[in-house]
């Protein structure tokens, strides 16, 4: 599990299909924390102190977003047929929080297998600039899930 995630609020429309995915699959998400349910995640994200484990942070990230990966990968393929899959999600966004430094992450899939990449800084809460690099970040990020949902 990570630390914290940013997930989708459904429509009526959306929040439909989506049950109609949990009664064929029983979730829509890797997880069965419960307020999750019927909200599917779209960025995950992992904390750590300052200077300390962000080796292991790239590690609980890339364990849970191969396990994201493989539920999403699995019920497209059901759904729509293995070749949509790969086009229907380039990378799965997600940030790594280490103390004060903010860092974009992004996985993305290779012969069944999950790469992630790392350590792209969007700033720092040390200071109001970096602040609001932070926020065009996120932003950046949100109008992408939009554009995808």
């Amino acid at each position: 599990m990570v630390d914290y995630c940013i997930f989708v609020e459904p429509g009526p429309d959306e929040a439909a299909k989506i049950d109609e995915l949990r009664e064929r699959w029983g979730c829509i998400n890797p997880t069965d924390y419960n307020p999750l349910r019927r909200r599917p995640i779209v960025l995950s994200a992992e904390s750590r102190k300052s200077g300390e484990g962000f080796r292991n942070a790239q590690l609980q990230l890339s364990v849970w977003q191969a396990a994201q990966w493989n539920f999403l990968l699995d019920i497209l393929a059901r759904e729509y047929g293995e070749t949509q899959v790969q086009a229907a999600i380039p990378f799965l966004p997600a940030l790594i929080i280490q103390g004060h430094d903010w860092y974009f992450t992004a996985s993305t899939r290779f012969n069944n297998e999950t790469i992630l990449w790392t350590k792209q800084p969007i700033g720092t809460t040390e200071s109001i600039l970096g602040i609001f690099q932070i926020l065009h970040a996120l932003r950046h990020i949100a109008t992408w899930i939009r554009i995808k949902e």
